[in-house]
């Protein structure tokens, strides 16, 4: 029983097993494992399918959220104040009061800055912000 629990399998690379006894793609029992063992595959398989489409969605949004980024850039002054909002963060936030839509008491939380600095979000709401858009603008809810 010691030899099996050190045996390493040269397919999986779990113990207890051989590459002969293996259950998974590649092994020499491949799909003649348990029902079990059998619809963890199937379901591994299908996440690891779900992930990667996730993955492919969310670089599109990324690029599309960028491409706004750079349009909102554009034919600035350098003298002048620039505000920041990534849109594909799941929370924003600003110090300018006057942006919020609304925005409601809550208990303080410590936020930590690039320069290690601690400050603390007192309050949350929603905002609209207003980027170029060709001749015109787009108004976006975050």
């Amino acid at each position: 029983k010691d030899s099996k629990k050190s045996t390493i399998c040269n397919n999986c690379k779990k113990k207890g097993h051989t590459k002969e006894q293996c259950w998974k793609e590649g092994g020499g029992k491949a799909g003649q494992g348990p029902k079990w063992f059998l619809n963890k595959t199937k379901k591994g398989k299908e996440m690891e399918k779900a992930a990667t489409a996730a993955t492919a969605a969310s670089t599109a949004a990324y690029t599309k959220t960028y491409d706004h980024a750079l349009l909102a850039g554009e034919g600035l002054n350098s003298h002048e104040e620039t505000t920041l909002f990534d849109s594909g963060a799941s929370h924003h936030m600003s110090s300018y009061r006057s942006q919020f839509l609304d925005y409601k008491p809550i208990i303080p939380k410590p936020i930590t800055a690039a320069d290690n600095h601690t400050f603390h979000t007192i309050r949350k709401g929603d905002l609209m912000i207003s980027l170029p858009n060709g001749k015109g603008h787009s108004r976006i809810h975050l």
